[in-house]
């Protein structure tokens, strides 16, 4: 085990790089000497965190009032498509309970979500927090069966334009037909998950806690920049209520 000079042990807080639990699914990648982590930060495991640290740039996590990532998520992987610049992303891949259907029972979506590794947090609004998060619903479904929206697996092909690059995603469904479980593989374009990045986003109605297309003007720049500057309090608290995208990737 490495030792300081007078012999003791080097010992570093673990929290927000691997889980309380090994029993938590967790998933990692380093980057330039930056590590990136989806993960639990607490004990119970009902706070999900995607956490960037270890390296020379300011560490960052998600927002943890504004049910970026709701309580029960479920880590599955992580990674950075090769051949990328230096305003790059960071795409995470999850399980987590969905808030924007009406459904007569819990109901799991499968998600991407993606970040900016040149993302340095806010000043006074997200402070210490990301300002590029967001995340999009993953579909993979057959006709006249039910959908198959519990991730187990992805896989990342890299091609040499990275747009084309390709995820394969092993799902299965939630519900058993005949007292049998199906499981599927749906591949997904980098490109079509920057389409849906790209484009419109949902926002809850304060109200009635519904999610409901966003049709307001959008900050500029939008949420999800790679700008890598800093931006007002005002595009920051608008950031930070539009995090998810109105419309799914599709295989």
């Amino acid at each position: 085990m490495p030792k300081n000079p007078n012999g003791t042990i080097i010992t570093m807080d673990g929290r927000g790089q691997s889980p309380f639990d090994p029993q938590h699914n967790y998933t990692s990648i380093t980057i330039d000497g930056e590590l990136y982590t989806g993960t639990m930060n607490n004990f119970r495991g009902n706070e999900p965190v995607i956490f960037r640290n270890l390296g020379t740039k300011v560490s960052l996590r998600t927002e943890g009032s504004h049910g970026w990532l709701n309580a029960d998520a479920v880590f599955v992987g992580s990674f950075n498509p090769q051949g990328s610049s230096p305003d790059s992303k960071v795409y995470f891949f999850f399980d987590e309970t969905t808030r924007e259907y009406d459904f007569f029972e819990k109901m799991t979506v499968a998600r991407v979500a993606r970040v900016c590794k040149n993302d340095v947090g806010g000043e006074k609004v997200l402070q210490k927090r990301w300002t590029t998060f967001l995340k999009a619903q993953l579909t993979c479904s057959l006709q006249n069966h039910f959908p198959f929206n519990i991730l187990h697996h992805v896989a990342l092909q890299n091609q040499p334009d990275p747009n084309n690059s390709i995820f394969f995603g092993v799902f299965r469904t939630q519900w058993q037909l005949g007292g049998r479980r199906s499981s599927a593989v749906c591949l997904y374009k980098l490109n079509d998950i920057e389409k849906v990045f790209n484009g419109a986003f949902k926002e809850q109605n304060k109200e009635s806690s519904k999610w409901n297309r966003y049709m307001g003007v959008v900050s500029d720049p939008r949420p999800g920049s790679c700008s890598g500057g800093k931006f007002s309090d005002t595009d920051l608290n608008f950031m930070k209520e539009h995090f998810l995208m109105d419309e799914v990737v599709s295989p």
